[in-house]
């Protein structure tokens, strides 16, 4: 009996010392990703990419997708016998089909378009930033959404989903708020920096997969 009550008394001390947790809490701000487990290398088999990506106004956004589409390019350093098709090409294809790359540009469409072109697969990138309004109510209120960076690998053939990454970044202010910025010009690098940041990462996770 005694013994019992030792051993109790020596599992309650050690819990209050380390708070009985049994595995770190990492959140989305330290991990700065949400997704599944890594998923397997891409198969060797993807020999010919088509890259898709709305068409946007937003310079910062086209930077970002002007930067995942050479990252798609320089898969051939690790794989010469990528072929990645010309993007002058699918915009021809998607006009004369009346498609628009927009946001709601699905991925059955993206096979659609890329079955037409001759791809075994396609890469579908879409990237989410703060809008003009966004920052403005962020100015008011203090809350600024996040940075989204969302890279998908398709198989043409099947439609298989060979890849599936999303990088989630918040950007942070600088000071004690959003509120304390005069103007949109003053939180527009902060922004800029988060945007940077994602990129890196998901062009990272890009490579990590065709390994």
């Amino acid at each position: 009996m005694n013994r019992n009550m030792v051993a109790c008394s020596t599992v309650l001390c050690l819990c209050s010392l380390g708070g009985c947790r049994t595995e770190p809490v990492l959140s989305k701000e330290v991990s700065g990703r949400v997704a599944a487990p890594p998923l397997p290398a891409i198969s060797q088999q993807v020999r010919r990419l088509a890259v898709f990506y709305p068409i946007t106004h937003e310079r910062d956004i086209a930077y970002g997708y002007a930067r995942l589409e050479q990252a798609v390019l320089q898969v051939k350093r690790q794989r010469p016998w990528v072929r990645v098709l010309e993007r002058r090409n699918l915009i021809a294809v998607t006009t004369e089909q009346r498609m628009q790359l927009s946001r709601q540009f699905s991925d059955d469409s993206a096979v659609h378009v890329g079955r037409m072109l001759g791809a075994d697969s396609v890469v579908v990138f879409q990237i989410d930033a703060p809008g003009w309004r966004d920052r403005l109510l962020a100015r008011m209120h203090g809350t600024m959404p996040p940075v989204m960076v969302s890279s998908k690998v398709v198989q043409v053939e099947t439609g298989e989903v060979l890849f599936h990454d999303m990088v989630i970044r918040t950007p942070r202010p600088e000071g004690a708020g959003w509120d304390t910025h005069g103007s949109d010009f003053e939180v527009q690098p902060l922004l800029r920096s988060s945007l940077e940041e994602s990129l890196s990462e998901a062009i990272s996770h890009l490579n990590e997969a065709f390994r």
